[in-house]
């Protein structure tokens, strides 16, 4: 059962990736194209190219962090959830004069 849990969060991982690949390569393909139409220099044309790879590269960055703070506050909020059960009622619960603590491992004495 672990292991479906990795591969559909791996596959959901892979699944985002491809999206912004396509995102990335429209958002490259549409710099240079305006590169071409509007008149620039060399260097201009090179670093606009050269952000549009980058902005892409942060996008997915920032989504991914997103991903893991979110993650991160739901493991906050599952574990004050936790912390605030009712403690188990005390007649259920072993005393330790009953128990007897061995070198070969722990003994409950009889009723």
């Amino acid at each position: 059962m672990r292991s479906f849990h990795i591969v559909l969060s791996w596959a959901v991982s892979r699944w985002v990736s491809a999206r912004f690949n396509l995102l990335s390569s429209a958002i490259i393909g549409l710099t240079g194209v305006v590169v071409l139409v509007t008149p620039t220099s060399a260097s201009m044309a090179g670093f606009a190219l050269t952000f549009a790879l980058t902005v892409s590269n942060d996008l997915l960055f920032v989504v991914r962090r997103w991903v893991q703070l979110q993650q991160a506050m739901v493991a906050v909020s599952t574990f004050r959830v936790t912390g605030q059960f009712v403690k188990a009622d005390q007649s259920l619960v072993l005393h330790c004069d009953r128990l007897n603590v061995s070198g070969s491992g722990i003994m409950v004495a009889d009723y």
